[in-house]
């Protein structure tokens, strides 16, 4: 075999190794509750100082090249198939253990759950979960185009309304602050930079496995809505039924942000209806 041909095959073997890599991997597991769901592009802060997180977090840095799983439990005891990938960000030594930011960065099935051999931590084969439709249909499908371009249209006009009134669209979880600030999920912030920004932002910097700029804008449009509607949306591989629930959701904060407006100019307090009543 002439070595052109030869060094075409070894890249296109290196390349399917290195997609095979990204597409599953054995990977740390850190639990949290069905109501605490991250989803892929939003970020979250945490505070580890139990030894079995500890752990977990210097293997997930030095084995895992900084990739951890977040699996969610419904009820007590029964973990959820679908979960998130998520990855680490940044990092601090506090006083008493570290504080980590991660960020969701695809969706994925875990399978053989188990003790990392004598490890106080688990560990579980990632499988990447993608959208069906947007496997058997190229990113420039008409119909997702059409789709895409409602969902950014509606997150600039809720900035928009945001920006123009000085009022923060509710949402539980908020990418471009300090992710501390999640910590008290009563507080409203505002977006600084647009949705279509961000979901560009961080599929230019995304690794093979990762979510594209598509599936991270029909993420990120959903960051306000209840648990339930996350968890629903992790788990379904119809990017169109996902872009339409974030259509959806855009549209109810647009409308909460306008009755806060007029409200607002009306000099009234939209948290104090007992005392507008009397």
């Amino acid at each position: 075999m002439p070595p052109r041909r030869v060094l075409a095959l070894l890249t296109t073997l290196q390349a399917a190794n290195a997609l095979a890599a990204a597409t599953s991997k054995r990977l740390p597991l850190m639990p949290f509750g069905a109501d605490e769901v991250l989803i892929p592009g939003q970020s979250r802060y945490l505070h580890l100082y139990e030894a079995r997180f500890l752990s977990l977090f210097e293997y997930c840095t030095r084995e895992c090249d900084d990739d951890v799983v977040l699996g969610f439990f419904a009820g007590d005891s029964a973990l959820l198939r679908c979960a998130t990938r998520a990855r680490v960000d940044a990092w601090e030594r506090l006083d008493v253990g570290v504080g980590v930011t991660v960020r969701g960065v695809a969706r994925c099935t875990i399978s053989d759950v188990e003790r990392y051999n004598d490890q106080p931590f688990m560990v579980a084969t990632a499988d990447i979960l993608e959208d069906a439709d947007a496997v058997a249909a190229p990113a420039s499908d008409a119909n997702e185009k059409a789709a895409v371009d409602v969902v950014s249209e509606l997150a600039d006009e809720v900035d928009s309304l945001s920006a123009r009134h000085d009022i923060a669209a509710s949402r539980e979880n908020e990418l471009a602050v300090d992710p501390r600030a999640m910590s008290n999920p009563e507080t409203e912030t505002r977006r600084t930079t647009s949705l279509t920004q961000r979901a560009a932002e961080l599929a230019a910097t995304a690794r093979p496995g990762d979510c594209d700029r598509n599936e991270l804008l029909s993420f990120l449009a959903l960051e306000g809505a209840p648990p339930d509607v996350k968890l629903k949306m992790l788990a379904s591989t119809s990017r169109a039924e996902r872009l339409a629930a974030a259509r959806g959701e855009l549209e109810r904060q647009k409308a909460e942000l306008a009755a806060k407006a007029s409200l607002k100019s009306l000099n009234l307090s939209w948290g104090d209806d007992d005392d507008a009543e009397s």
